[in-house]
């Protein structure tokens, strides 16, 4: 890669430092040269790095650039400073294309100084649902996201330092008997469901486990006890296990004595939890020592959600409300997507099934392709409830979930849903006879209810590639359903719209969207009002000021 360019690359990158406005736009093709020349490098060297003290270790980053950058002032930046980071580069921080292209970067320029290992996020079926796939998408292509994820399955997993520091980014693995099994790994690839390299990836130390465990928490791998952490260590004559993986209140954590150490490097994580960050210096004598990053102070502000319909922000449903009427002064119906993105899923979920108790034949709620344990578990409510309840309580909602309606029919002239329309739908006799309590399948009828897309530029059916999952459908299927069941307007949620509400097919089908700011967008949020004859007329909310607090 052209050496000018790099160094006008890095040279961006981190003219940010100490602004507020950390988004840095490089070309595509400046990207695309990083993915490529890295994805070279990483193929180069070897699946088991053999490294040399000094190093500094950093564990997961997720997104959070500004704090990465203060990594690097805090620990000196590359070449001052050796680097080994352990993975988990994207996902969940509002500037994973800054973080990765940055650590990509410094991989090519300087390439015996800087190392990275693969976390369980550089995986396409992960980062698809945790937010880079959505920033890819948004400021470039999916092409990118996928040049992205094949560098991804090029990354070495494991590194030793001084042949007596193991680092990985999960864990230990019950396949595990040789180190020659790590160097022996194929490359590229991806991430499996089980065996060696997903254990390398996803496994977890437990102070509450004798020998190994299946992983309940992540519903993939292992948990393992202090005692396998010894018995690997001595048969392999190793003095420390370096891993990430797991959020530390005070950014690392030992555990069996001082024989394993996990470090994140993600402080105040999500902007939510408040916690320190850690890296991990070793010198040459193997000496380690943890240098700690409190989270950076910030006025406090409103954290808006990263997706449409109400996703946990909990302010901006008190302020539909106050826009349109507290119940039972006005009659509602939400059409799915409440839990998860935002900072405040619980609040928002209980006051809206507070109102459906109390005002049951005036207030109405739809289910969302988000009620849903697959996808609220990945999303942030399984955590939110985990973290201040419990999960008997994750699972309680969702049992909830499973029960809700998934369409609604006004005056007989409009139908609502979360989603759009589905090949298999032909009577809404259909939607009725609906199985209920139930999850949500991969395909068919109630899949598409809550997953399916309208689009301009497909005629009849396609494939929806966006989503992975479900279908989208042009503007003559809306014309051909509406006809055909005598209605009027197809009312639905699902997607992003800048105005806070969109018309499809010649006013036919309405897209509503109810979170103002958007990932920053600056969009509005709607609600759209039907009278006693049917016509409708559109409040709009317009994003909180900047520096607004939020609610409590």
């Amino acid at each position: 890669m052209d050496s000018a360019i790099l160094n006008d690359i890095i040279k961006r990158l981190l003219k940010v430092q100490g602004r507020r406005e950390k988004l840095v736009q490089l070309s595509e093709e400046e990207i695309l040269q990083l993915c490529l020349f890295s994805k070279n490098i990483f193929m180069q060297q070897p699946n088991l790095l053999e490294l040399k003290a000094p190093f500094n270790i950093c564990g997961d980053i997720h997104g959070q650039f500004s704090d990465l950058l203060r990594l690097f002032k805090k620990g000196g930046f590359p070449p001052q400073t050796n680097y080994l980071f352990l993975g988990d580069y994207v996902d969940r921080g509002r500037h994973s294309l800054e973080t990765i292209c940055l650590l990509l970067a410094y991989k090519i320029k300087y390439p015996e100084n800087f190392y990275l290992l693969r976390g369980n996020h550089e995986c396409e079926s992960i980062n698809r649902i945790y937010g880079f796939y959505d920033e890819c998408k948004r400021r470039f292509s999916v092409r990118l996201w996928k040049l992205f994820n094949d560098c991804f399955n090029c990354l070495p997993v494991a590194a030793l330092i001084n042949q007596k520091i193991l680092c990985v980014h999960g864990g230990l693995s019950p396949d595990l008997h040789s180190l020659d099994q790590i160097r022996n790994l194929p490359r590229p690839t991806g991430v499996p469901d089980k065996g060696l390299l997903c254990d390398l990836l996803w496994s977890d130390p437990s102070e509450d486990v004798e020998g190994w465990r299946e992983n309940y928490d992540r519903g993939v791998s292992y948990t393992f006890g202090p005692d396998k952490v010894t018995e690997f260590l001595q048969k392999h004559d190793l003095d420390l296990i370096c891993r990430a993986h797991e959020m530390m209140e005070d950014g690392f954590k030992f555990l069996a004595g001082t024989q394993l150490v996990t470090l994140f490097s993600a402080p105040n994580y999500c902007g939510m939890y408040g916690n320190a960050a850690a890296m991990m210096s070793v010198d040459e004598s193997l000496l380690c020592s943890l240098q700690i990053l409190k989270p950076a102070k910030k006025p406090i502000r409103l954290k808006i959600c990263r997706k449409c319909d109400i996703h946990g922000q909990y302010s901006d449903l008190l302020r539909l409300f106050e826009n349109g009427g507290f119940p039972p002064q006005s009659n509602y119906l939400f059409l799915g997507d409440y839990v998860d993105r935002g900072e405040q899923s619980l609040e928002t979920i209980c006051l809206l099934l507070a109102y459906k108790i109390k005002y049951p034949k005036n207030f109405f709620l739809l289910r969302g392709n988000h009620e849903c344990a697959s996808i609220n578990k990945a999303y942030g409510f399984y955590d939110e409830c985990k973290r201040r309840f419990n999960v008997r309580v994750w699972n309680v909602f969702n049992d909830c979930f499973n029960c809700l309606p998934v369409a609604a029919l006004i005056d007989e002239k409009i139908l609502c849903m979360h989603g759009g329309l589905s090949p298999d739908l032909h009577s809404l006799h259909q939607i009725s006879n609906l199985q209920r309590p139930t999850d949500v399948p991969d395909t068919g009828l109630l899949c598409d209810l809550l997953w399916s897309d309208p689009s301009k530029d497909v005629k009849g059916w396609g494939k929806n590639v966006d989503r992975g999952i479900s279908f989208i459908f042009g503007p003559e299927k809306v014309m051909e359903f509406l006809q055909k069941h005598d209605l009027d307007l197809i009312c639905r949620a699902h997607e992003v719209v800048e105005d806070g509400y969109k018309f499809f097919a010649g006013k036919r089908l309405v897209t509503i969207f109810s979170a103002p700011n958007y990932d920053g967008l600056n969009n509005a949020g709607a609600m759209m009002c039907v009278d006693d004859s049917l016509m409708c007329s559109f409040h709009i909310l317009k994003p909180k000021p900047a520096g607004s607090t939020q609610l409590e």
